[in-house]
């Protein structure tokens, strides 16, 4: 149940910030977790990252402004 609970909070958040996502409790995202051929609830990942562009190199300041190596 706990699971549950952190994949809901975890989606809707990403939901929010428009990060696709996938869960591995719910790898369709259908909402049903009865059909998953794994149940993996401590895993997530980028939705379609084998087609993303990398991005360029950057970090973060003491302030945690972002800040992008040219």
């Amino acid at each position: 149940m706990c699971w549950d609970m952190i994949g809901h909070i975890g989606n809707e958040v990403a939901k929010r910030l428009s990060i696709p996502i996938v869960w591995g409790g719910d790898w369709d995202g259908d909402g049903d977790k009865s059909d998953q051929k794994l149940y993996d609830p401590a895993h997530w990942e980028l939705a379609h990252w084998r087609m993303m562009e990398p991005e360029p190199p950057h970090m973060y300041n003491a302030r945690g402004k972002l800040v992008r190596r040219e």
